[in-house]
């Protein structure tokens, strides 16, 4: 189990992460279902999401509400970020990368996910925000995000 003192989010402390930066897949992997998504979020809680699935981009441009911000800080505040709860990614495994500032880290999504890592809460808030990024069906009903403009899916640029 990792041990970190459980911190209390102000918003002076998104100034230590001005931006994150999460990635998760592999968009040529037939093993990746949604391909690569990757979702920028800055301290004032605007949005840019990609998802590359072989040949085709869909980017989301929006914003976070202020409730769902202030969720987000907290739960990177409360982690134990650069500390990566893997000692190793296993073969096979759901690699993940996050990054705020000058520090990334490499992790294992299903390792990541258990309470004892310290970052269940801030994986669960970036996947299902990237759930509803990926696939507007999903967006109904959803309190979280704002202002969202679709980009038709394209070639990738890359």
């Amino acid at each position: 189990m990792i041990s970190q003192p459980v911190r209390e989010y102000t918003p002076a402390m998104s100034s230590s992460a001005a931006s994150i930066h999460f990635l998760m897949g592999n968009a040529q992997s037939p093993s990746s279902p949604w391909g690569r998504d990757e979702l920028d979020i800055g301290a004032d809680g605007g949005v840019a999401y990609r998802n590359q699935r072989g040949g085709l981009v869909r980017t989301v441009t929006g914003k976070l509400t202020s409730a769902a911000t202030t969720r987000l800080f907290a739960a990177f505040a409360a982690s134990p970020f650069p500390q990566s709860p893997d000692a190793r990614l296993q073969p096979g495994g759901s690699a993940c990368e996050l990054r705020a500032g000058d520090a990334t880290m490499v992790f294992d999504y299903h390792t990541a996910m258990k309470p004892a890592s310290g970052y269940a809460e801030l994986v669960k808030l970036l996947t299902g925000w990237t759930g509803l990024l990926r696939t507007p069906a999903n967006r109904v009903g959803q309190v979280d995000l704002t202002d969202l403009v679709d980009v038709a899916a394209a070639a990738p640029t890359d």
